[in-house]
This record gives C-alpha cells, structure tokens and sequence, in this order.
C-alpha cells in the first residue's frame, strides 16, 4: 500500500476518557466526553541526550569518542479550553467534582492538596487542507492514549476572557487501550512503549457529547 500524506489544519474536535492507574480504559458512567470548545493543543515532545562516552590520550587526541542514542522520553501537553467543563476538570486533574441539581449533574469542582493521580486518554482530530482531492473526506487523527499529572495552569480573573489551560505529560500506554475507545477505530492497536499515535482517516468523527461526560460502553 503507497503512503498518504496530508496536510492538516484546525482542530474539529477532541475526546477523553478515563483511565484507571494502569492506564486501562474505564467502562461505565461519567468517563467519556466529546468536545470541540477548546483553541489549541500545544505538544512538547521530550528527549534524553544519549551518554558520552570519552577518554583522551596523554597527548590529548581521543583513544574513545562515542555517544549513545538520543531517547524520546514523553510528551508534555499544554491545552487551551474556550469554556469550562467540571467533568474534564475532574477527568484530567482528579479535582473533586461538585454535583448538585435532580438528575445529578456536575456544576463545579473544588481543587485540593494531596497527590495528582487521574489517568485519562487525549484524542484530537484535524481537517485536511485539500477537501478536493476524493468524494471521501479525510481526517488527521492523533491520540495520547496515557496521560498523567493533569495540572490547572495559572488564570486571571479580570474584563477580558479566562485563558483556561490543563497541562499534563504522555505515559507509556496500556496495550488494553487497544485501538482506541468505542466501535469506530481510527488507528492500530496500540504497541508496547507507545505515546502518541497518528493516523489518516476516513472514518465518521464521534458526536459531540456536550458540557459534561457521558459513558463509555463496555467493547
């Protein structure tokens, strides 16, 4: 099969979900939200320079010169919300949500001390730039199946709008992540030492879920 490139640009929506502390899907109520109320997604991708290994002569030229492989370590992932969502809050930082209302809906969330220990699962698709080429429209489509320590960034309250951000860093994913949550799969089943995938597309978008999370089926 030849190679298809693209060349992306926007971002048409996103999805998360919850992970347990293995980094494994979780089934059920409240793990599962589909948005498209956010500006950007910053991406980091982190290195570790390789060793050096060096020894001189007594006359100073090299009797050993030689570095070890550069490694990629994670991502560090910084994303900008237009609109305030407790139940992401809640999904990507571990806040404790605030329910209140009959049915139960989540209104807000208090922020407290202790550990950062929610998992959760990014996924953001992109239009392609070239809506001519085929009868069949494509997407950019990149997933974080494993990220971790899901912090509020620092906001100002003032006549201006809010700049919301969460940031968080990539986890190497749980192959039980699979090919992604749902039964539209838009990339591989995930290997062993991934981060971040990325894939061409031509699969239906998941529908918006609106302000707050939904469930996710069992597979």
């Amino acid at each position: 099969m030849s190679a298809e490139c693209i060349s992306p640009i926007q971002g048409t929506r996103a999805r998360i979900i919850r992970l347990d502390e293995c980094g494994a899907p979780v089934t059920g109520t409240g793990s599962l939200v589909v948005f498209d109320g956010f500006v950007e997604v910053q991406v980091s991708p982190q290195y570790e320079d390789g060793t050096s290994y060096q020894l001189r002569k007594a006359n100073g030229a090299f009797c050993v010169n030689r570095r070890g492989n550069d490694q990629f370590s994670r991502d560090e992932l910084n994303i900008r919300f237009c609109a305030i969502d407790p139940d992401v809050v809640a999904l990507t930082t571990g806040q404790e949500l605030i329910v209140t209302g009959a049915p139960a809906t989540g209104t807000g969330f208090w922020v407290k001390e202790g550990d950062i220990e929610a998992r959760w699962g990014f996924e953001v698709w992109q239009a392609d730039s070239d809506t001519c080429t085929d009868d069949d429209p494509r997407t950019a489509y990149w997933a974080w199946p494993h990220l971790a320590a899901g912090r509020l960034n620092d906001f100002t309250v003032q006549d201006d709008v809010i700049e919301w951000r969460i940031t968080a860093r990539s986890e190497k994913a749980n192959t039980l992540w699979g090919a992604g949550p749902g039964a539209i799969k838009f990339i591989s089943q995930v290997p062993d030492d991934a981060h971040r995938g990325f894939n061409v597309t031509r699969l239906p978008l998941p529908d918006v879920t609106g302000c707050g999370a939904v469930a996710l089926p069992a597979a």
